[in-house]
């Protein structure tokens, strides 16, 4: 899939949208009926696969982010595209303008934020801060949405809007759990889990305060070694995965340009993906379970 056709939700800098084509191949081999990705952020895998599902889960702990992405699958383009337009006119440029954006967003904080009113407007709304933020980093406080001003913003055009909505209408769960709760409840052998928790070891300089704990990651690992469905998950690697999943195949994806100067000293800036199958980039690209 060229970069022109991918379906974007978000430019979160963060996003797999590089793995998109490499997972497309893969879950072409693996015969699976549901698809199921507890860490939803930027959704561009999901937003950009191949192939259908029977059904689908997608999850994400941020409950902002998945009502804006409800917002999408409920919502109609005219909405939005009139949003957009009265925002602007209300604030101003909030791309280009540092006071726009912020006044827009204390707007949303004061109108929205855990106002419980219309979802539907809430979640466009948060759409536009999430895209206009910097780097597309969604971060929340106590008194909302506090993510600085990023000289950006990312507008949906109708084209693109309907075919997000067509796959969010295509029996899509929409969840805000923990993702122990939707690895348990949605493991079977008919299942692909798309795993892509934030990495243990963050690579970007001013974020290592937001990096996982060891606690978290041995949490997360024990329990993905559990399921019976396929699992793809991507990370940094390190020496805990080298200890707990010494059998889980690994194969290269992206070397990260934003790292810190002590990981790329170090080499550590290679991203891979752990699979509990083995993916032969073969001719006949076999897929061996491993377990």
């Amino acid at each position: 899939m060229k970069e022109a056709d991918q379906n974007r939700f978000s430019r979160y800098a963060g996003s797999k949208l590089h793995f998109v084509n490499r997972l497309n191949d893969i879950a072409s081999r693996l015969d699976k009926k549901i698809y199921v990705e507890p860490f939803f952020g930027s959704g561009a895998i999901f937003f950009n696969l191949d192939r259908e599902y029977d059904s689908y889960v997608i999850n994400d702990a941020n409950i902002h982010v998945m009502n804006a992405v409800a917002s999408f699958r409920d919502g109609d383009f005219n909405t939005y595209k009139f949003l957009k337009d009265k925002m602007f006119t209300d604030f101003g440029d909030i791309r280009n303008n540092k006071e726009s954006y912020y006044n827009f967003r204390n707007w949303f904080n004061k109108e929205y934020f855990g106002k419980n009113r219309d979802k539907i407007i809430e979640g466009f709304m948060f759409h536009f801060l999430m895209n206009s933020c910097i780097n597309s980093l969604v971060r929340i406080g106590p008194n909302g949405f506090n993510q600085s001003y990023g000289n950006r913003f990312m507008f949906m055009e109708q084209d693109k809007f309907q075919e997000i909505q067509r796959r969010l209408k295509m029996n899509v769960t929409i969840l805000s759990e923990d993702y122990v709760k939707v690895i348990e409840k949605h493991d079977s052998e008919q299942t692909l889990f798309f795993l892509d928790p934030p990495y243990f070891v963050r690579p970007t300089v001013g974020y290592q305060s937001t990096q996982s704990k060891e606690e978290d990651i041995i949490r997360f690992i024990n329990n993905i070694k559990k399921l019976k469905g396929g699992v793809i998950y991507t990370d940094i690697p390190c020496d805990i995965h080298d200890n707990l999943m010494p059998d889980w195949h690994r194969s290269n994806t992206k070397m990260l340009d934003n790292i810190s100067p002590l990981r790329r000293e170090t080499g550590g800036n290679q991203e891979v993906f752990f699979s509990n199958f083995i993916y032969e980039e073969t001719q006949e690209k076999r897929v061996t379970p491993l377990f």
